[in-house]
């Protein structure tokens, strides 16, 4: 047995670490939530040297230092940025498919318009020609047939302008 670890107890470390010295005991590599909070906090720049220094008490040197350069490089300069851009891209995604269903509004109203308008005109016209046809015109037999094929194709009309 060691003869330095006696008379220490392993039963009350988390009392020890829970100190400024160890980040509050929240700096530990105990369990995975914890693990992936210490990642994350160094990836983010965020007191990363500090936990390196930790890592490097705990272990060596060249491993701490080796573990958190390598951390720095894929976590923070690639990760983040590549989290930033997707975020980035479902942004515009977003505002792009607002500004479509905006325009196909606008071209709907439009269309709407136009057809309101060819409406208006068309009953206008359809009344004058009705009027027209019901008006009294000698009773020549070819005048008659043209008036009557006449009203039949405004009733038509007027039937399928109702309808729209």
């Amino acid at each position: 047995a060691n003869t330095a670890l006696a008379g220490v107890s392993m039963n009350d470390y988390q009392d020890r670490i829970a100190t400024e010295g160890f980040n509050w005991g929240l700096t530990t590599y105990d369990h995975l939530g914890a693990a992936l909070f210490v990642v994350f906090q160094s990836a983010t720049l965020e007191g990363w040297v500090d936990i390196m220094y930790m890592v490097q008490d705990a272990s060596s040197n060249i491993l701490g230092f080796a573990y958190f350069v390598s951390l720095v490089i894929i976590g923070s300069f690639f990760l983040l940025n590549i989290v930033l851009a997707i975020v980035w891209d479902a942004f515009m995604d977003v505002k792009e498919r607002a500004e479509q269903e905006e325009e196909e509004e606008k071209e709907a109203e439009r269309k709407m318009s136009q057809r309101l308008s060819r409406a208006f005109s068309s009953s206008r016209l359809l009344e004058r020609a009705r009027s027209l046809s019901q008006a009294s015109i000698p009773a020549k037999p070819k005048v008659r047939r043209q008036r009557t094929r006449l009203q039949a194709a405004v009733a038509s009309c007027w039937q399928h302008l109702t309808h729209i």
